[in-house]
């Protein structure tokens, strides 16, 4: 689609096409507006989170696609750190994204620094106050998470080398030390 092309010969669901497949636009509409304009309106993708693959950093909005942040963009945000999607690997990242969501939304107001799904969909976080890795498996994140705290300083003084915590099984809790 060129300046000056009549606004009749315009195809517009091309020229919506060709607008969606920006990557940070989630939604383009197209209109003709007669007589001679053509108005597109555009629906940005929101980022939810920030992802590390490979090493590199990266936002990800709700439907998990992999944004390029651009100049400064990760310096304005404040989410935890997504471990675990993968480029071109879009329902695998679908169902990481939403567990990450999951762990958010039922921890509330605590600060995590990360966030680790495995392809299995289960979930470890890092809390922004504490280096522990922390395994909460694949659901009843909340119950896990409380659990944890209720015993956080326990594990603190017993084993001050420990490096991860899993809390997957029922009525058990295992502690990983560092040389483990």
């Amino acid at each position: 689609f060129e300046f000056g092309t009549n606004v009749f010969e315009a195809d517009l669901d091309e020229l919506r096409e060709r607008v969606e497949e920006l990557e940070w636009v989630r939604y383009a509409l197209v209109q003709r507006v007669l007589p001679d304009q053509i108005i597109i309106k555009v629906i940005e993708r929101e980022p939810i989170g920030i992802a590390r693959i490979r090493g590199e950093l990266y936002l990800f909005d709700v439907t998990a696609r992999i944004l390029d942040p651009g100049a400064g963009a990760l310096t304005d945000a404040s989410f935890p750190i997504l471990d675990g999607l993968r480029h071109e690997d879009d329902e695998k990242n679908a169902m990481k994204v939403e567990a990450y969501r999951k762990v958010l939304a039922e921890l509330g107001e605590t600060e995590l620094s990360e966030v680790h799904v495995n392809d299995s969909g289960e979930v470890s976080v890092v809390s922004a106050s504490d280096p522990l890795m922390i395994n909460l498996g694949a659901g009843d994140f909340r119950g896990r998470w409380i659990r944890y705290l209720q015993l956080k300083v326990q594990i603190q003084q017993q084993y001050p080398q420990a490096v991860r915590v899993d809390l997957r099984f029922k009525n058990q809790v295992i502690v990983r030390m560092r040389d483990d």
